[in-house]
């Protein structure tokens, strides 16, 4: 498992929207659901649940990804999960941490 949190200097449809367009290129990562909330004060919250076969870890693993403007600029959380087979440890080779670095890639880079 693995965490993180930046801000970025676009809106949240500017970012969900880079990020579906990263998905077409991508053979193993899929968007699983998309939620999006407006507060009546205008503000707005989008959670993304995306899902990536890693072949280290010969399973797949999700990234769920929530977006906020509440503080006058794009927040970014996001989260993996899923990568481990065994029952007792969270293990997964690295996956979720390069899981969340090829999130901030895309979100950060110029399309």
């Amino acid at each position: 498992m693995e965490e993180t949190d930046f801000y970025l200097s676009k809106t949240i449809a500017e970012a969900v929207e880079q990020i579906k367009s990263r998905l077409e290129d991508s053979l193993t990562m899929t968007l699983l659901s998309e939620y999006e909330r407006k507060t009546p004060q205008g503000n707005s919250l989008c959670v993304l649940v995306l899902e990536k076969h890693y072949f280290r870890v010969g399973n797949r693993l999700t990234l769920t990804v929530v977006l906020d403007d509440w503080e006058g600029r794009t927040h970014v959380h996001a989260v993996s999960g899923g990568g481990s087979e065994s029952l007792f440890t969270r293990f997964d080779w690295g996956a979720g941490e390069d899981f969340v670095a090829l999130l901030e890639q895309m979100l950060t880079k110029e399309p």
